[in-house]
């Protein structure tokens, strides 16, 4: 089956549409599109963006709100003038069921019932019912949440003269020209972009890191580059 990428722009008005509207999307979907004659059978199997294009398309709230995340129950906590999530061994997932309930609660009560505003447009079009249709992006998750942070903590544990030659290696490694993101020193990663995290995680954290931490950080970090390449890369034999 081909697979095809459908981009909604405009999300804020679409976010806007009534029953009646939701109803014939819905049915566009289920009866297909006609291009030059043929009917195509569209089947939907997620939804991805970042964290404030989700909030709209789901309906939920904002990804700083207490039970922000879409597939546990964590809560959080309002602590030194911002909500964090501290971590939990177990917590309690969320699943078809409950989401769909507590969306249509939000929605009957038209009030915040544990992170849900109501049902979102998509909930009768994708295959793949929520939670396990939304997709969250790799850019901000892997890179810049996940890598970004690591390397925050490989930083702290360097001494003040290692971190010196750590950042001006990084600023002097030469790329192609086809590079259009130079890596930054880690003393400036406060609004990095996603594909300056991507060149240091791929091309620059292994060579530079390589003799200022032990052996065993450094292999945990190359598998974890090496799951990052797999996870998101082309299919290798096309399967």
């Amino acid at each position: 089956m081909e697979q095809v990428l459908l981009i909604f722009r405009n999300i804020e008005k679409t976010s806007t549409v009534r029953l009646s509207r939701k109803l014939s999307l819905r049915n566009r979907f289920y009866l297909g599109v006609i291009v030059n004659d043929q009917t195509i059978k569209l089947k939907v199997l997620g939804i991805t963006g970042d964290s404030p294009a989700l909030k709209i398309a789901l309906n939920f709230i904002s990804h700083n709100g207490y039970y922000c995340c879409y597939f546990c129950y964590l809560r959080g906590i309002h602590q030194k003038q911002k909500r964090q999530y501290p971590y939990e061994c177990l917590h309690q997932m969320r699943t078809v069921n409950s989401f769909a309930q507590d969306a249509t609660a939000a929605e009957q009560l038209n009030r915040n019932e544990k992170g849900h505003l109501g049902v979102s447009i998509f909930s009768n079009i994708v295959d793949i019912n929520f939670p396990y249709g939304i997709i969250v992006d790799y850019a901000h998750v892997s890179l810049l949440r996940h890598s970004k942070s690591i390397f925050i903590e490989l930083y702290r544990r360097l001494t003040p003269y290692v971190r010196n030659i750590v950042d001006r290696a990084l600023i002097h490694q030469p790329f192609p020209h086809f590079f259009h993101r130079q890596m930054r020193p880690f003393n400036d990663l406060s609004f990095v972009k996603a594909t300056e995290i991507r060149n240091i995680l791929f091309y620059g954290i292994l060579p530079i890191f390589h003799k200022h931490v032990s052996s065993e950080i450094l292999g945990h970090f190359a598998m974890f580059i090496t799951a990052l390449r797999l996870l998101h890369g082309k299919p290798i034999f096309g399967d």
